[in-house]
């Protein structure tokens, strides 16, 4: 394989990014503390029920933490698609210019 043959497929770093937005949008939803409301009225007088809710909030943070790790990444893949279309063009042409300099020595 020659260098110049290296290449990025964009359309792969597309998908990726598309797929972190729609686990993001999926953990961003996910909202466990509303249904454990319903432990107050269930068991009253019981301790469980609080520390039902301190669960709930606990998961509803962590999703929203993997929410943000999620669009921070899909951001992060679509800034390097774009720098990698930025210097595209001039580094297979640097490329081209050492498969040159191989090929001569070889």
């Amino acid at each position: 394989m020659k260098l110049s043959e290296l290449y990025v497929e964009s359309d792969k770093l597309d998908a990726a990014a598309a797929k972190c937005d729609t686990a993001s949008g999926e953990a961003g939803a996910v909202k466990i503390s509303d249904g454990m409301k319903c432990f107050s009225t269930a068991m009253p007088g019981s301790t469980s029920a609080k520390e039902a809710a301190g669960a709930g909030k606990f998961v509803d943070d962590r999703a929203k933490q993997l929410a943000d790790g999620l669009d921070e990444y899909g951001s992060a893949i679509r800034s390097a698609k774009q720098g990698y279309n930025t210097t595209d063009h001039s580094v297979s042409l640097d490329f081209k210019a050492v498969d040159k300099t191989l090929s001569e020595i070889a």
